[in-house]
Order: structure tokens, then sequence, then C-alpha cells
């Protein structure tokens, strides 16, 4: 409401138009393309009204004519919230000399028709174009520290495809340009891992897009490595994922006991183990804890493992492993339930269902246990092995004496028979002169008788 000259009051009606389709505001997407023979390609509709505003649950009337012509046949498709409506064209001709399809689309809305051909209509031309290659162009991670996690359980009770990834290949051909319309099949490598089916779009075939791309989601159930590959034209590419799960993915906790050591195992909703999981140990009983006390903690390992140490007391040790439920919140989930939500989702992943399970406990028996017994006999053999050891050097030492005593005995017998040597010696010189005395004594009596004998005769 405004003034006039007079200082009257001019008053101003405003009427709103009644929003329509506008040929000059929507279009229809890709306006051309290149394709594979007997391929197929997607295209696009995006309705716009007259103030350039997206208009949803416009009715799109889609026609082909020429190669792959519908024969005055329509198919009829509302647009989505963003103003959008799709149609696929296959190629289904034989011909060698029709290589092209025009597609047209009409849009009613309020009561009004924007003809086909009003809007640029898309013209498709087709080939047979040789795939040269196929690449990855979107892969994930295959660092364990960032990998997508792809067996976590999703929001409100999900089933294993909510933590899909994504894939995309880009196909070209001989010419090095992109390939429309090209079939492209993906396959992964592990049982426990698919390709996702989702509101009756089986994503395990695709086609290529106008910009010769084509795009999967995969998932799996099981920790680690799964192969995906893709093919089309009969040339492939291979890429991996590297499936993982998180610490919050706690939701089981098993215990067992071997010896005096007990062992704690955590698992997810779908039977892998889990890493980097706290578990709270407690005890009640004669025992305690190889630090010395009677509560303590650990971090499970990569194969989701944790274990504890008791020392036994003269009464049974009952010992509880539990995780935090505040922490880890599906340990207290009943079945069918995912931080308790109930599981609505049907397909892979909806029938694991377990419930929850925060503690468990072992009892270790009172007085010595097989590893207790071991170290004691073992301290025993050790304590014999010492003795024998000892007896062993008691013996050498006697040895070492007896060697001793005999060197002794053998030096005065070496004396002595020096001794005796020397006194054999002595006698024998005697002898000599005694017997050199004798030989004079005899010889001078010979000379005597020899004298006699000769004044006898005279």
């Amino acid at each position: 409401m405004t003034a006039d000259d007079d200082g009257g009051d001019v008053v101003l009606t405003l009427t709103s138009a009644t929003p329509v389709v506008n040929a000059d505001n929507s279009s229809i997407t890709p306006a051309t393309a290149q394709a594979s023979t007997g391929g197929a390609l997607t295209l696009t509709a995006t309705a716009k009204d007259q103030f350039k505003n997206l208009i949803n649950t416009a009715v799109v009337a889609w026609s082909v004519s020429g190669r792959n012509t519908t024969s005055g046949v329509t198919t009829q498709k509302l647009t989505d919230a963003n103003g959008l409506s799709t149609y696929t064209v296959t190629d289904a001709s034989t011909s060698t000399t029709s290589l092209t399809d025009t597609v047209a689309a009409a849009f009613t809305y309020n009561g009004t028709t924007v003809a086909a051909g009003s809007v640029t209509s898309a013209t498709i031309t087709w080939g047979a174009n040789a795939v040269k290659t196929v690449e990855y162009t979107v892969t994930p991670t295959l660092d364990d520290a960032t990998a997508t996690s792809a067996i976590t359980t999703g929001a409100s009770g999900a089933s294993a495809s909510a933590g899909r990834v994504t894939l995309t290949v880009l196909v070209t051909g001989s010419n090095g340009l992109a390939l429309a319309g090209v079939p492209v099949t993906f396959a992964t490598s592990n049982a426990k891992s698919g390709i996702l089916v989702s509101s009756g779009i089986d994503y395990s075939s695709r086609y290529t897009g106008s910009d010769g791309k084509a795009t999967t989601y995969v998932y799996g159930w099981t920790k680690g490595a799964t192969t995906v590959t893709a093919t089309a034209g009969g040339v492939s590419s291979t890429t991996i994922i590297n499936f993982t799960n998180a610490a919050a993915d706690a939701r089981y906790i098993n215990t067992d006991i071997d010896g005096n050591i007990v062992k704690a195992t955590v698992t997810d909703r779908y039977g892998n183990t889990v890493k980097g999981v706290t578990v709270d140990f407690t005890r009640t009983g004669g025992g305690y804890f190889g630090n010395g006390t009677t509560g303590t903690s650990g971090t499970t390992n990569s194969d989701g493992v944790v274990e504890v140490v008791v020392t036994p007391g003269t009464t049974a040790t009952v010992v509880t492993a539990s995780l935090n439920t505040a922490t880890y919140t599906q340990a207290k989930d009943p079945a069918g339930y995912v931080d308790l939500t109930a599981i609505t989702s049907t397909g892979v992943g909806a029938s694991f269902n377990t419930a929850g399970k925060a503690s468990d406990t072992e009892t270790v028996a009172a007085g010595t246990t097989p590893a207790v017994s071991a170290a004691e006999a073992a301290t025993d053999a050790a304590n014999e092995a010492i003795d024998a050891a000892n007896a062993a050097t008691d013996a050498a030492n006697l040895a070492a004496e007896a060697a001793d005593a005999a060197t002794v005995a053998a030096e005065e017998a070496r004396d002595a028979a020096d001794a005796a040597t020397a006194a054999v010696e002595e006698l024998a010189t005697q002898v000599a002169t005694l017997m050199a005395a004798l030989k004079a004594q005899i010889t001078t009596l010979a000379n005597t008788v020899a004298k006699i004998a000769k004044k006898v005769k005279a």
C-alpha cells in the first residue's frame, strides 16, 4: 500500500500465476551421445516451471523414433522431488543402416502440457565401438586405519549393505574416448560379500552413462580383502576392498580358560572378532590377578582376544570379563535389536540378530593349577640339577686331590729310583776297583809260582 499525489491510498492486488512446465527452462540430458551397439543409455529429463523452480510429480511421456522407435507408444513417468525423470533406451535393433535414435519427452503439469520436441530432444548414435580399457576411477582405500567399514551395522539396525562401498569404472574405446551404453558386470571374490540390489536395481550389471562411467555398490559381512572385478566388452579390471570393523561394533564377549589363564574373545554382530576393545576383569574368591590386584583390564588384539593371568588361592576364584555397555552399546541389545532399535531391514545382515552379551565368567580351581604345577616341577628339576652339579664338583675335587697325591708319590718314587741308581753305580765302581786289585794280586802270584818252578827244575 502506497499514498498517491493527493494523499490517498493506492491498493495493489497481487495475483500469483499457476506454475506450469516451461520449455525453455526444462531439458533432457545428455543432448547427444555415442553408444555401443546392443548397449543401453539412460537419459534424464529435468522439469522446471516459468520461475525456474524444479517441479515434482510432473508427468513425463518418453518416446523414441529412429533405430529403436517405440511406434507411437510412450512411457510415462513422474518427476521425483528433484524434478527429475529418467528413461533408459536399450538398443535392440539389428539394422546396419539405421544407427540413430531421437528421444523426446512431453511434460504435463497443472493441466498444461509441453509437447514432445518443444524441449530439446536427445540424439543417440549407436556404433560397434570396441572396448579398449576398463579403469576404476573411484576405489576404496586399502589402509586398515582408514578403510571404509563395510560391515558396520548402520543406523537403526540396517543390513550389511548399509555399509556399502562405492566403486566406479570408466570404459574407453580404441580412440581413447569414453564409451556410453556399454554393459558392465561386477563380481566379488569373497562369498561373504555382495553387490547391492536396491529398489529393483541389480548393481552387478550396469550400463555406462554418457560419460562412459558405470557405478556399483559392494558390501560385506566378514573381515578381510575382497577382489571386485569389472568386465566390459571382454576387458576386465580389478580392485580390492579391505573390509574392517570398529571397536564400537563390539556386541558379544565369550571366555575360556587354560590352567590359570582366562581368555576373553570379543565379536561383532556378524561374528567377526573386534580389536581395540577394552575388557574389564574382576574376581571373587581366594586368588588374585598376576599383577597382584583384584581387578584389571586389557585391550583386545588383532584377533579380538585379551588374556589375564590368575594366581590361584586356597579357594576357587571366579573371574568375570565384561564390556562397558555405555561404551559398547550393542552388548546390551536383546535379539533382533541394534542399539535398542528393532531390526527392520531385509536381506543380508537382517538375520544376524543374536542378543548382545556384556559379560562371561570362568572359574580357576583352588591351589595349584597345571601351569603352577609345571613351574614347581621345573623348579624341582632345577634344584636336582644343582645338587647333581654340586656332587660332580665334589667328585672332581676328590679326583684332583688324588691326582695331586699320586703326583707326590711319583716324585718320591723317582727320587728313590735316582738314589738306587746312584748306589748301584757306586757299587759297580767299587767292584771294578776290587776286581782290578784281585787281578793284580793273581798276576803277582802267578809270577811268583813261575819263578819257584824254575828254581825247582834247576
